[in-house]
C-alpha cells in the first residue's frame, strides 16, 4: 500500500488524502480505522505548523511560498480543524 511508503513525509496532500479516508471509512461503518487516519492527519498537521500560528500571516512573512500554496495550506487547516474539532 502507497500509505506505508508515505506516512513518514509530512505534506498537505497527505492530510487532505488522510481526511478523506476517515470521512470514508466513518460512513462504512469502521470507526476505529478511521481513527487511526484522523490521529495519522492531526500529526501532519500539527508538523507542518497548520494549527498553533498567528491569525494572519502575509506573503512576505512565509517566504517561498505562492498565494496558492498558502491558500492550499489554509483550505487544509480548516478542514482538518473541521474533522478534529
Amino acid at each position: 500500500m502507497l500509505w506505508s511508503v508515505e506516512k513518514d513525509v509530512d505534506s498537505i496532500t497527505a492530510v487532505a488524502g488522510l481526511l478523506l479516508l476517515y470521512s470514508s471509512n466513518g460512513c462504512q461503518g469502521q470507526a476505529e480505522k478511521g481513527s487511526m487516519y484522523i490521529n495519522e492527519a492531526s500529526r501532519m498537521a500539527k508538523n507542518l505548523g497548520l494549527f498553533g500560528v498567528r491569525d494572519r500571516l502575509g506573503l512576505q512573512e512565509m517566504p517561498g511560498y505562492t498565494r496558492e500554496d498558502l491558500q492550499a495550506m489554509a483550505h487544509t487547516a480548516w478542514g482538518a480543524f473541521g474533522c478534529i474539532a
